[in-house]
């Protein structure tokens, strides 16, 4: 697993070369699904299948629906969304994952629901696993 940089330069492109999937996580804001959409674009010439999620997605209702739109349309699942939960800044400061600070959470439970989605989806005949 990988966190590529923001945008579509060099460093991105240098991110997706030789990766197995994208995991594009976006939010539901103009400018997060133009970058949604220029970043799906660019890793079309890779030829590697793509998946979405939608962060804070509970913060605009209509872009939320724009994003899955977009991607429903052009065959690309969206793996889950996940609420906005102030909590994530307190897991962030207490240094912890949402998931170690609010295991019974939503949105702990959302992410561990797309993780369990993505692993069915990938092929994990090449991934090395390390504790």
């Amino acid at each position: 697993i990988s966190d590529g940089p923001p945008g579509i330069g060099c460093p991105v492109i240098a991110s997706l070369t030789g990766t197995g999937a994208v995991l594009l996580v976006t939010e539901p804001s103009l400018s997060g699904f133009h970058d949604a959409v220029r970043l799906f674009e660019l890793g079309l010439s890779f030829n590697i299948p793509h998946y979405v999620v939608i962060n804070k997605y509970d913060l605009n209702p209509e872009m939320t629906a724009r994003v899955e739109q977009f991607f429903k349309g052009k065959n690309v699942p969206v793996l889950g969304k996940i609420p906005f939960d102030a909590r994530l800044v307190k897991a962030m400061l207490n240094g912890m994952s949402i998931i170690e600070y609010a295991p019974q959470s939503i949105i702990s439970r959302e992410i561990s629901e797309i993780w369990k989605k993505l692993l069915q989806l990938i092929d994990t005949r090449d991934v090395i696993y390390q504790e």
